[in-house]
């Protein structure tokens, strides 16, 4: 019976450093309000005192994508938005969006968009010149 109780304090103690409970919730909007940000995994899981491995599985839980995919989607939203209404260029897209290097924005916004970002670019001023002309 010891032996039991024992084995149950310590998987608690391993999904949870301070014993305490999070709010997933708390960690999403946390996530959504520092996304352009240089967040990590690590740096989450120690601000809500848990383990990164744990926290991992608990977002995938929730949201059904894992913190990198979620923070990634989060980020080339938000790029697509700059593309779509400010005349910034890509690097400066890039780091406002929270990409910290150019040719990882490239490469994340063309596997989650299935295009380029200038393809996006050249494709959303197609659409505003369209309905522009449909506009009397």
């Amino acid at each position: 019976y010891e032996y039991c109780v024992q084995c149950i304090k310590q998987i608690a103690a391993s999904s949870n450093l301070n014993g305490k409970k999070f709010n997933i919730e708390e960690v999403i909007q946390y996530i959504r309000d520092h996304y352009t940000k240089d967040i990590s995994l690590d740096a989450l899981a120690d601000e809500y005192g848990t383990y990164p491995q744990y926290l991992s599985k608990r977002i995938k839980q929730y949201l059904g994508l894992n913190f990198h995919d979620y923070l990634s989607s989060l980020r080339v939203e938000k790029a697509k938005e700059l593309l779509r209404t400010t005349k910034s260029g890509i690097l400066e897209i890039s780091e406002l969006s929270g990409f910290f290097s150019r040719n990882t924005f490239l490469r994340v916004f063309k596997k989650y968009t299935g295009m380029s970002a200038k393809e996006y670019l050249t494709q959303a001023q197609r659409r505003k010149r369209a309905a522009a002309e449909k506009t009397p």
